[in-house]
């Protein structure tokens, strides 16, 4: 007789304990572990890129980009944590801290999105040379050197010529990179695939998470489908353009979404709204298969040129995540359009920057003030089953990476 009483009581005691581990997370202590069942995305924050670092469910590891760009200007943000760290050092001892609740020493997976310095590295003279004296050690080369990656993925393996080549002084330093570790380390190396869910997949124990997925959404102006794996070409060919014509690297960018039962979240590395042709233009088609997500990582650090009101109403996200270096970032019109609730989509939304330059707060007033965190690492941390996730801001001056902020719960819906 007591059994129908103890079914509802036990359930109480499950949601009871979910509340106190999410309570666990306080301002000013160091963010707890990563544990079997969670995802969690951190944006991590140097001011000289983008960088986004996933554990995934079962404990695989994957870095999206490792930007690095030394530069000073009266409107780049202050590096963080400071001037003389490289930024490749300060992502691989953020990585090394946040992976320990992994218990593995490797990268599950590398993915370049495009090959633009502040998502690869930068070359200069600074720049310190490897001891194996093949690459020098700057965003993605500087990071591998310090933490191994089993594979590397990026838009254009093994020719780089399709549909551009890249134009970047750094490309060598990065090819001579994965090369090197190929041929030395087994590292292995695959061109991004269009269209499918099973290049990027959980490595320890997939079958524990039959609700996870990544697609592989777009690259090289192919966008998937949505049905099955087929994929469409939206770019016209160059030999029958002139080269004013021809797509540019973030025109090429790779973009994907990560789905853990109602929890999905879409990267388009720097997809622009903005194009000097139609045809290149992808967020139409990039938006209708990608549909609506929880949470996503801005467009090209939300610039003047990025997510556009056609993309905003496809994806409709709850959190919005700005990589940003320069001052007019964010852009005070992309940020008003994603924080009204008439321009693109109704509903609150929050806002988090990981670096904010001070003319931004006076260019971009008062939708500013709307934001929810401007400055520090970003996490996303997802709940197992993926019903609900927060967010938390941590502390970007030096390397215990104490949590400044909470934000949540957000329900997937």
């Amino acid at each position: 007789m007591n059994i129908p009483f103890k079914i509802p009581v036990i359930a109480l005691l499950v949601l009871f304990s979910m509340t106190i581990r999410a309570q666990d997370v306080k301002i000013g202590k160091v963010l707890p572990a990563w544990e079997e069942g969670y995802l969690d995305i951190h944006a991590i924050n140097t001011g000289q890129g983008e960088c986004t670092f996933f554990i995934l469910p079962d404990g695989t590891t994957m870095l999206v980009d490792a930007g690095e760009i030394r530069e000073k200007s009266p409107n780049i943000v202050p590096q963080k944590p400071n001037e003389e760290t490289a930024p490749y050092e300060t992502y691989a001892k953020y990585i090394a801290h946040f992976m320990k609740g992994t218990k593995h020493k490797a990268i599950d997976y590398m993915l370049l999105t495009h090959f633009h310095i502040d998502h690869m590295g930068e070359v200069n003279k600074g720049c310190k040379w490897a001891e194996n004296k093949a690459y020098q050690l700057t965003g993605i080369s500087g990071v591998g050197d310090c933490i191994p990656f089993k594979k590397a993925i990026d838009r254009g393996w093994p020719d780089y010529n399709d549909p551009i080549a890249p134009i970047s002084k750094a490309f060598p330093n990065y090819l001579n990179f994965i090369k090197w570790q190929k041929e030395k380390n087994g590292m292995e190396i695959e061109q991004f695939k269009v269209g499918k869910k099973d290049q990027l997949v959980l490595v320890h124990n997939a079958a524990k998470y039959p609700t996870f997925e990544i697609r592989n959404i777009a690259a090289n102006g192919r966008v998937w489908t949505g049905v099955e794996d087929i994929e469409r070409n939206y770019f016209i060919s160059t030999d029958q353009l002139s080269q004013s014509e021809w797509p540019d690297e973030n025109q090429c960018s790779i973009v994907f979404r990560v789905s853990y039962g109602k929890f999905d979240y879409f990267t388009g590395a720097d997809l622009p709204a903005v194009t000097n042709l139609d045809w290149q233009n992808l967020e139409l088609p990039v938006g209708l298969v990608t549909g609506p997500v929880e949470a996503c990582k801005s467009n090209h650090h939300m610039n003047y040129d990025a997510m556009g009101v056609t993309l905003l109403k496809a994806l409709r996200p709850q959190v919005v995540v700005v990589h940003n270096r320069k001052a007019q970032q964010p852009d005070i019109e992309v940020l008003r359009r994603i924080l009204s609730t008439t321009k693109a989509y109704p509903g609150k939304k929050d806002v988090f920057s990981t670096n904010f330059h001070p003319a931004t707060a006076l260019v971009a007033y008062p939708n500013t003030k709307q934001m929810a965190a401007k400055q520090g690492h970003i996490v996303i941390r997802v709940h197992p089953g993926g019903n609900e996730f927060y967010v938390y801001a941590l502390d970007d001056a030096g390397d215990d990476y104490t949590v400044t902020s909470i934000h949540g719960p957000y329900i997937c819906n």
